[in-house]
């Protein structure tokens, strides 16, 4: 789940921040972290950060655009649909705000209420995936069949072949 939202400029600055969750530390400071983690990996291993794992707590990066954008969720969940999630944020986020980005002074007040532009797209989104067949926790790559216009979530192919299809009208 969704606990914490940051958009910042490449320089650090914090443009927005919601807190869905757990995590209530000073925007600002972890705006300052993220921006120093960014810099220093592009510079000492001339790579981009994705992501920072911890015991309780995954801190998912996209960059681009002279942004860097930042969710924070629990260790479960999978990282392929919050990169997703964090194209589609990203995508949302310069779809409505780009004339304000280019003639940005430092005043972040533009951006207050972008929490109401990506409507439910993130309130209450599950970003974790079970396997329908052994009920693992699936944290990267996952298979899926679409079903009765349903997502069904395997881990691996042994599962999906063994699923059983009587179980589909109480998974949906």
């Amino acid at each position: 789940m969704i606990e914490n939202l940051w958009i910042l400029t490449k320089k650090g600055v914090l443009l927005f921040s919601k807190n869905y969750g757990k995590l209530s530390k000073p925007d600002d400071l972890l705006a300052g972290f993220f921006t120093a983690v960014d810099i220093f990996i592009r510079e000492v291993a001339k790579e981009e950060i994705k992501n920072i794992i911890m015991k309780d707590h995954k801190f998912n990066y996209i960059i681009g655009d002279d942004l860097i954008i930042v969710i924070n969720t629990n260790e479960y969940d999978n990282d392929i649909l919050i990169q997703n999630l964090l194209r589609e944020v990203k995508i949302i986020f310069l779809e409505n705000y780009s004339e304000e980005l280019k003639l940005f002074s430092g005043d972040t007040i533009a951006f207050e209420n972008f929490d109401k532009d990506l409507g439910e797209l993130i309130k209450d989104l599950d970003v974790s995936i079970k396997c329908q067949t052994c009920k693992k926790i699936v944290v990267g790559e996952f298979r899926y069949k679409n079903m009765a216009n349903h997502k069904i979530y395997f881990c691996c192919t042994s599962c999906e072949k063994y699923f059983s299809y009587d179980k589909l009208p109480e998974i949906l």
